[in-house]
């Protein structure tokens, strides 16, 4: 990976907490499946001089998987909160703090970022994120990866999930983010586009035919029906996405050829054998909220576990 950015002094364009050699060292990788939320605040910690052991902070977030075993409604009620958000982050550093690994005057804050920035541009969030950073903040992204345009090598597909980062060092005079787990640099048109979303997932197609084959022997008009009543009934807040509806279209209703541009759960594919389909997803809410969490030492009784969201 390269850096294009000298970090050999702070100033008030750019801040960071470690060099990029230092970050590459000292930083952690993902420790486990679905486990980015444990990782952020590891390296969160470890921006504030606080060592953590991996295991403890996942431990304490307790990190939840997808649910391959179940059935189609178990595995998607398990991909709407799979992982950690932000206020799995207070429950795990309030445990923490009681298992005496991390200090009791440690506070964290949350701040969506629809709401941060009501009526800001863009800039405004690098200028906020700076001063957290100079005032010995460690700051935690909540991104939804899906904003971001496909990849190559993603068969057409949007990014699977959201993200955890923890953020090293911010160059304002560049409008460039750096970010750990995995070490890289994000320009701020990059970090706006997956922090402006609501918080929905995009449930790709192929997962959802996993456990639903469409034929006469295996899976009627009627059992989809019924699956599809069932979506809605989780909570009002799928029924207000009318998964169960778009789920019931998405299964009986074949793709089309790929063309130039989608719509709202539609994604045109790279080319797989003769020709290319529309990649389709089935939206569904997810428990995460865009933004950031602020993680300081100070006065723990003024600010504990705080959350703007």
């Amino acid at each position: 990976m390269e850096f294009l950015h000298d970090t050999n002094n702070n100033d008030e364009h750019k801040h960071f907490i470690w060099s990029h050699t230092d970050a590459f060292s000292i930083s952690t990788n993902q420790i486990g499946q679905s486990a980015c939320g444990a990782t952020a605040i590891v390296n969160a910690c470890q921006a504030l001089n606080i060592v953590v052991p991996p295991k403890a902070a996942n431990n304490a977030i307790g990190t939840r998987l997808r649910n391959y075993d179940g059935s189609l409604i178990d595995y998607l009620k398990s991909r709407s909160n799979a992982g950690a958000t932000h206020e799995d982050f207070v429950r795990c550093l309030t445990a923490l703090q009681q298992d005496h690994v991390v200090p009791e005057d440690l506070d964290f804050k949350f701040y969506s970022y629809l709401e941060l920035m009501i009526g800001q541009p863009m800039e405004y969030f690098s200028e906020f994120c700076m001063g957290h950073l100079k005032t010995n903040g460690s700051l935690i992204l909540t991104m939804n990866l899906q904003k971001d345009p496909v990849k190559q090598g993603m068969y057409g597909w949007v990014a699977d999930a959201w993200h955890h980062q923890t953020i090293y060092g911010i160059d304002t005079s560049k409008q460039s983010f750096y970010l750990t787990n995995p070490l890289e640099m994000k320009e701020l048109s990059s970090v706006h586009r997956v922090l402006h979303s609501a918080s929905d997932l995009l449930i790709r197609e192929d997962d959802l035919r996993k456990f639903i084959t469409v034929d006469a022997s295996s899976a009627t008009r009627e059992s989809l029906e019924g699956i599809a009543a069932a979506l809605d009934d989780i909570s009002p807040e799928w029924k207000r996405l009318n998964v169960g509806a778009n789920f019931l279209n998405l299964m009986t209703t074949a793709a089309a050829p790929s063309t130039s541009g989608g719509n709202a759960g539609e994604g045109e594919g790279e080319g797989e054998g003769e020709r290319s389909v529309l990649r389709r997803y089935l939206t569904i809410p997810a428990a995460y909220t865009a933004g950031v969490t602020v993680i300081r030492r100070g006065n723990a009784e003024n600010n504990r576990g705080s959350c703007e969201s």
